[in-house]
């Protein structure tokens, strides 16, 4: 990996019992905190239990202009939210308010991704944004949503929760941190979608492409637009901007999701 950007791949930080030390371009508490996965462009981390005072995960650097918003999701018999961020261009936009931001991305993302393409099991709950410059300490706001799934469980339960449907983010420009990945809940997956070595019937996997595509145009299109970007772990790097989603045909899994 080069000095200054993030992993291709969703690597959990393994961190010390106490304490935080840097990894992969970001924070991590301790093992009895939070663990933090760190990519380029999206910062995926999954609480597993309270974080001792002091000891929060900080994010990418967020240079002035730009913004991370986090998409949350609730699972039933799991007390903490699932969440999945972007970087985020909000000069574009023409009143780029924290809390406008973030209501324009939670619709965004309920308009591509309704209730019928989410479990049952599976509750979307609306998104936060934090703006720049400095990461974690800029302006934010949370826009609550409470959308839940309507997919059936009975016929076509979703996998584990330590399955995500992969989806990689690209640019127009090349090099290994112009890239990166996006991970979403297993809620938005069917076993019979996925065979024994985890691979998509090809049907299925474009109907989630045409789901990512719509996200990516409902963004991007109207006014205000949001344009997605990929922030890098180096302030002085300008973020990239993201010109396509395309969903993998293999999902992905989140080591020490569940244990």
């Amino acid at each position: 990996m080069r000095r200054g950007s993030q992993p291709d791949c969703l690597m959990p930080v393994k961190p010390p019992l106490t304490g935080m030390r840097q990894s992969g371009g970001g924070w991590a508490a301790g093992r009895l905190g939070v663990w933090g996965f760190f990519l380029r462009g999206l910062t995926l981390t999954w609480p597993t239990a309270s974080v001792p005072e002091g000891k929060v995960p900080s994010m990418p650097p967020i240079p002035a202009g730009y913004a991370i918003g986090s998409l949350r999701w609730t699972c039933v018999g799991d007390p903490e939210p699932h969440v999945s961020t972007i970087g985020l261009d909000v000069v574009s936009a023409s009143t780029p308010t924290p809390a406008q931001v973030a209501d324009l991305l939670s619709t965004a993302w309920i308009s591509a991704h309704p209730a019928g393409a989410l479990s049952a099991l599976y509750v979307f709950i609306g998104s936060t944004v934090t703006f720049g410059p400095q990461p974690g300490e800029g302006p934010s706001a949370e826009d609550v949503r409470n959308v839940p799934g309507t997919a059936s469980n009975s016929t076509a339960p979703p996998p584990t929760s330590n399955v995500s449907l992969l989806v990689k983010k690209s640019t127009a420009l090349g090099g290994r941190r112009n890239r990166g990945r996006m991970y979403l809940p297993a809620g938005y997956l069917k076993e019979t979608d996925i065979d024994q070595n985890g691979w998509m019937i090809e049907s299925t996997r474009g109907v989630y492409q045409a789901r990512m595509d719509a996200f990516l145009s409902n963004l991007t299109t109207p006014a205000p637009t949001l344009n997605p970007v990929i922030l890098h772990s180096d302030a002085l790097v300008e973020p990239t901007p993201i010109t396509s989603f395309t969903v993998q045909r293999q999902v992905a899994t989140q080591r020490r999701r569940m244990r």
